[in-house]
């Protein structure tokens, strides 16, 4: 059976434990996508001020900016980001609120790399 080819061709992956930036960094370089980690909101909106992303994929705890305040940010900045998922581990915010936002889409944490897989592959 052929492989599903990467739905993103570049994506910026913001969460403050870096482990779990490597980890996910596998996944991309094995679905052959670029990517780029940073570990706050802050670090983030440097890089998009930047450089284009199909997919920003952003933690909504983290010290500095949360991921939350980086989305805020990106639409009053006017950033060009076409989608944007938050990973959470917590219940800070509504997942509905998250999406009215402007989020595609809200996963628990851990986010096991299988379903990370699929949500990075061409449906």
């Amino acid at each position: 059976m052929p492989k599903i080819p990467a739905k993103y061709g570049k994506v910026l992956f913001v969460d403050d434990e870096k482990d779990i930036g490597d980890l996910f960094g596998d996944t991309f370089n094995d679905l052959g996508i670029t990517w780029k980690y940073a570990s706050n909101g802050a670090i983030a909106l440097e890089i998009l001020e930047t450089e284009n992303f199909d997919l920003v994929i952003s933690d909504i705890r983290m010290p500095i900016m949360d991921g939350f305040r980086l989305l805020q940010e990106i639409k009053k900045r006017k950033i060009e980001v076409p989608e944007f998922i938050f990973l959470t581990g917590y219940a800070d915010h509504d997942p509905a609120d998250l999406i009215k936002a402007g989020a595609k889409a809200v996963y628990g944490k851990p986010l096991d790399l299988s379903d990370l897989e699929k949500i990075l592959r061409k449906n």
